[in-house]
């Protein structure tokens, strides 16, 4: 859904100094809070493109929190150039016992 935005005659617009008198009156609902949208740049534009293209073939996003010695185990694993979606889907695909990603006695 696109994002909505609000028009205002540029004879109606006016600028005001932040107050109690401007705050009463955006609660009062009869003004409201105008901005005027920045126009995207290229490299914006060319992220979400790039965005879009990785959805469509079929790319999820993934946010993950890791503990420190937990990424820095996966980091210690990482060959030259590659990248942490690279390091995952590698040690996805080895056997099991080359998977685990052990913290030793002396890293507690």
């Amino acid at each position: 859904m696109p994002k909505t935005i609000t028009l205002v005659p540029a004879m109606y617009a006016r600028e005001m100094i932040p107050n109690a008198d401007t705050e009463q009156k955006l609660e009062s609902g009869s003004y409201l809070l105008a901005i005027k949208p920045k126009k995207l740049t290229a490299n914006a534009i060319a992220q979400r493109e790039f965005k879009r293209r990785r959805s469509d073939a079929g790319f999820k996003k993934l946010d993950v929190l890791l503990e420190e010695q937990i990424y820095n185990a996966l980091l210690a694993r990482r060959r030259d150039g590659e990248t942490l979606a690279a390091i995952i889907k590698r040690l996805i695909n080895l056997p099991d016992n080359d998977t685990t990603i052990s913290i030793g006695e002396a890293d507690n």
